[in-house]
């Protein structure tokens, strides 16, 4: 990996030979066994194949180069353009089964107490049996996801000095998500989560609220086609020391 920063710029490149099981003929026997989520198969979606079964073909990513540039404005404003781009590789010694891109330009900026994040990506698992979809792992858990879909993120914050005994800072924050684009004509993932985090001391806690559709953070999943809503309200509490 490589990390530049130059006055107004920063630059940042890296490369994966494979994921952190060691891809798709590593050391792991169960690929659901990670905290973080890869594709791990190609799922055979549009013959009736499980969304949350171990895929019938295993798969993995190889030589996975990711570059990232931002740009500093006025001290409190970043622009940015983020690339990914790299191999699939099927198990066995099958080879390449394909290869994935993505990319996404984002925006973050603080006007005194306001904070605003934009980004817009795009992300695309080109298979060469031109699957619609492909299996993911992680927490002892198969998935599904589309092969493609775009996205945007709008954060909009406020951060406000309290002195409410041991509370010396509230900031309040909405965070809307829309998934959209999918292979396969797939309905829309919708998210907007809004809430407040709270800094006490040692303490940093979240208490938000969260609607979502077709979102597998609260019970959806990203090749779902509902048409409800679901709601959490989620509380996440840290001591830090």
């Amino acid at each position: 990996s490589f990390i530049g920063k130059y006055d107004k710029h920063d630059i940042r490149v890296a490369y994966f030979l494979n994921d952190e099981k060691g891809g798709v003929d590593g050391y792991s026997g169960d690929k659901t066994h990670r905290y973080s989520y890869d594709v791990v198969g190609i799922r055979d979606y549009a013959s009736g194949e499980g969304i949350y079964s171990a895929p019938a073909q295993q798969m993995g990513e190889s030589n996975t180069i990711n570059l990232r540039y931002t740009y500093n404005f006025f001290s409190n404003t970043e622009v940015g353009v983020s690339l990914l781009s790299g191999d699939l590789e099927g198990g066995s010694g099958v080879g390449s089964v394909g290869d994935h891109t993505a990319y996404a330009f984002h925006v973050k900026s603080k006007i005194e107490n306001i904070g605003i994040m934009f980004q817009a990506s795009e992300y695309e698992y080109d298979l060469d049996n031109g699957s619609d979809a492909v299996a993911v792992g992680a927490w002892a858990f198969y998935d599904t996801i589309p092969t493609e879909a775009t996205s945007y993120n709008l954060n909009l914050s406020y951060s406000q000095s309290v002195s409410l005994g041991p509370i010396t800072n509230l900031t309040y924050y909405n965070d809307y998500n829309l998934i959209t684009d999918k292979s396969a004509g797939l309905d829309d993932t919708t998210m907007n989560v809004t809430g407040v985090a709270i800094s006490a001391g040692g303490v940093y806690a979240y208490v938000d609220f969260v609607i979502a559709k077709n979102q597998p953070f609260i019970g959806g999943t990203l090749v779902g086609n509902a048409d409800d809503w679901n709601k959490r309200l989620n509380i996440n509490i840290g001591y830090y020391f």
